[in-house]
């Protein structure tokens, strides 16, 4: 059963899900970056949309990507992106940084890109595992 904010008018898996109303244009949080972060967003989440039907949220320090309930984050940064998403497993391989128990059954993993080149194969992966994990 599914619940909506009456503020912000967001659909969450849980009733009263905790959440923040606050709703930014996307180039709020790219305004201090450097331009090729933005590109590097831009490429990332064209990548992404192919996944599947998915909500994209702004909020004041970084963008949440929902398919059916959020599956990651992402924070533009001065010289990357951080980029955390969640599986049913944390991972140690390079180049997770990261990784913590979210709930019982949900790992958060985290990884930073600098260049398109870091968005291969592994990491799409990684990425649509979180993305059918959460559909």
């Amino acid at each position: 059963m599914s619940w909506t904010c009456s503020i912000c008018e967001r659909t969450f898996a849980r009733n009263k899900q905790a959440h923040s109303c606050e709703i930014h244009d996307i180039n709020s949080i790219f305004f201090d970056k450097p331009p090729e972060i933005y590109e590097l967003y831009k490429s990332l989440i064209s990548r992404i949309q192919k996944l599947g039907p998915l909500e994209v949220h702004v909020a004041k320090w970084n963008v949440t990507l929902r398919s059916h309930t959020a599956f990651m984050s992402i924070f533009p940064e001065k010289k990357d992106l951080a980029l955390a998403f969640l599986r049913d497993e944390a991972l140690d391989d390079f180049p997770v940084y990261s990784s913590y128990q979210s709930s019982k059954k949900r790992w958060s993993n985290h990884v930073k890109i600098e260049t398109e080149e870091e968005i291969d194969t592994q990491l799409m992966g990684w990425i649509k595992d979180a993305y059918d994990l959460c559909s």
